[in-house]
């Protein structure tokens, strides 16, 4: 069977699969109980847009009132290995995101779990500048920027989930005469944890629209 769940769904998978079991710890009312399996299986199901096997299965395992978060992540790996990874560019599909960057270092994404990625950033330890790259209509998309040195809690613009976020600044072509400004949002600091929790693509596709034209 072909891999058929994308990273961001497997995060919303597993996040619907924990809102289970704080309802199995929380409610005890069969009835209740009852009623949020459905909608919980109704949510999954929507979002796939159709029922495959190896989902159903994972469901039928939850989905007991005796289940705990150790149980559910064991299923979980199980259900991860039919995730679909993040397409991996190549390094002519990197330079191209940034022909701007002069001596740009590409990290070695082939060592990276793709599995678990929606979009990829990486830091560059001299010039401290952050990148980013995501699939966007169907052809990576890039944009580079840095860090302003404060952090906090937040929500970030990327992932939508709370996290400790700073600002992330870059400079965008303001218009036709040259002139440039700084666009800046909250984002996880931590990228690996922001592709960790991010359960939809909305954040990073208005993300990256918001910088079109640098």
């Amino acid at each position: 069977m072909p891999q058929i769940i994308k990273p961001h769904d497997f995060n919303y998978i597993k996040e619907q699969t924990y809102h289970l079991i704080n309802a199995y710890q929380s409610v005890n009312d069969p009835r209740t109980i009852a009623t949020f399996e459905g909608l919980i299986e109704e949510k999954i199901n929507r979002r796939l847009k159709e029922k495959y096997e190896k989902v159903d299965l994972f469901l039928e395992q939850v989905m007991t009132p005796s289940m705990t978060k150790t149980r559910a992540d064991s299923y979980l790996s199980q259900l991860q290995t039919e995730v679909l990874p993040l397409e991996q560019p190549s390094d002519k599909q990197i330079q191209k995101c940034f022909r701007k960057v002069k001596k740009l270092k590409i990290p070695d994404i082939s060592k990276w779990e793709l599995t678990r990625y929606s979009y990829l950033s990486w830091t560059d330890s001299g010039s401290q500048k952050k990148y980013m790259m995501a699939p966007i209509n169907q052809q990576f998309v890039g944009l580079y920027g840095h860090f302003e040195p404060s952090i906090k809690k937040g929500i970030c613009a990327v992932c939508q989930h709370e996290a400790n976020v700073s600002l992330f600044l870059t400079t965008t072509k303001a218009g036709a005469d040259g002139s440039y400004t700084k666009k800046g949002n909250y984002i996880c600091v931590d990228s690996d944890q922001c592709n960790y929790q991010l359960t939809s693509l909305k954040g990073i596709t208005e993300f990256f629209a918001r910088y079109q034209g640098k």
